[in-house]
């Protein structure tokens, strides 16, 4: 594998326009009445409790001398952005809220939003859910967004109505702040061997895109952070179907053409792939020097699970161990997807793949090594 990089939809905190992509164009911003509160209450507390005493130490710390190294007021300045940025978000949100209270909708059959939903898996085990706006979502509390995979496959069902999900048994949803990301990427496969040791003739060296989320499964203490993959493109036919009985992946081989190329101190990365006679393709560019993604930073979240799951026809699941040392990598100045998704994805992700992404970049690979697979219980 030589560049990779990565197209996500979820939030990224540092701006409030990035929270706002998450919405699906031309939807309004439905919020709880509980939701747009708490919201209020934040935005209160902040300006006229926190922001007020905040600027008066920094004018205490900016009294007392040289501030080039006054922790003081360095930590004050920066806490002060914090909160101005937050002010500025919350407003903006706020005013564009639509408050939507489930209690006025009294008894319903169906799932609504707003709705609190018992959810039992095909184990037996039972997890609730309540469908909130994109502002109050908190998948460890279980609060899921209603524009989520999951809350748009649960609304309008019935009860013992069954729903399907990508999510592999055994496996949950994992999130990054409280937000599952779906991601886009491109990457070379390079001197590529079957079971890590039969390299295949004329197919060691070969493109790959692929559509993905990110999945989490208990085993004893550990918790197992992996990917499941939505569809897997490569350009060659016996890599597709080899994959396919390895792995049970959803492989399927199209044209595909790739350029990855350095100038200076820039790097730019584009992979593409044709159906039905239309090019697609996904693109980044990025300068600078690649860092180690930071801890706890998205790019950590997106490039460090090192499981993969996958559903089986007969409702199992493989799962299998994928090695890699920690990639650098370099945030993205500009990043778009261009042609059909929807033929490959469906209606609903081409509309996720058509949106600006809230999180782009390019990682520099390293040796990978795929372990055998093995089926796991429910």
């Amino acid at each position: 594998m030589s560049k990779a990089f990565t197209k996500e939809s979820g939030s990224n905190d540092e701006d409030e326009l990035e929270t706002a992509r998450q919405l699906p164009p031309g939807t309004k911003n439905y919020i709880t009445p509980a939701g747009y509160q708490r919201m209020r209450d934040e935005l209160e507390h902040l300006w006229k409790v926190e922001r007020p005493a905040l600027v008066q130490t920094i004018s205490w710390a900016a009294s007392n001398g040289d501030r080039s190294e006054n922790g003081d007021y360095i930590y004050g300045k920066k806490r002060l952005r914090e909160i101005d940025r937050r002010i500025r978000f919350l407003s903006k949100r706020l005013d564009h809220a639509e408050i939507v209270d489930p209690a006025q909708r009294g008894t319903c059959e169906q799932v609504f939003f707003g709705a609190t939903v018992t959810v039992c898996g095909q184990d037996g085990t039972e997890k609730i859910y309540s469908i909130v706006g994109v502002d109050e979502a908190d998948a460890g509390r279980g609060l899921i967004s209603w524009v989520s995979p999951l809350a748009r496959a649960l609304l309008k069902a019935r009860e013992a109505d069954v729903v399907v999900m990508h999510v592999p048994g055994g496996t949950e949803l994992d999130a990054f702040e409280g937000r599952a990301y779906v991601s886009l990427v491109g990457f070379r496969f390079l001197r590529t061997k079957l079971f890590g040791f039969v390299p295949l003739p004329f197919h060691t060296n070969f493109d790959e895109v692929n559509l993905r989320f990110y999945v989490r499964r208990r085993e004893g203490s550990e918790v197992r952070r992996g990917v499941v993959f939505i569809r897997e493109i490569v350009p060659r036919f016996a890599v597709a179907q080899l994959a396919r009985l390895a792995y049970g992946e959803n492989y399927v081989s199209l044209p595909m053409r790739h350029a990855v190329n350095t100038n200076g101190a820039g790097i730019s990365a584009e992979y593409q792939w044709q159906v039905a006679r239309q090019w697609c393709g996904l693109r980044a560019e990025a300068s600078g020097a690649p860092a180690y993604a930071a801890e706890g930073s998205v790019e950590q979240f997106i490039t460090e699970h090192y499981w993969g799951y996958s559903a089986q026809r007969d409702g199992g699941s493989v799962e299998y161990h994928v090695s890699h040392v920690p990639w650098r990598v370099w945030a993205s100045s500009a990043a778009a997807f261009e042609g059909d998704a929807e033929s490959l994805y469906g209606a609903e992700l081409d509309q996720v793949l058509r949106r600006a992404p809230d999180s782009a970049f390019i990682a520099d690979g390293s040796p990978v090594q795929v372990f055998t697979g093995r089926r796991i219980s429910s």
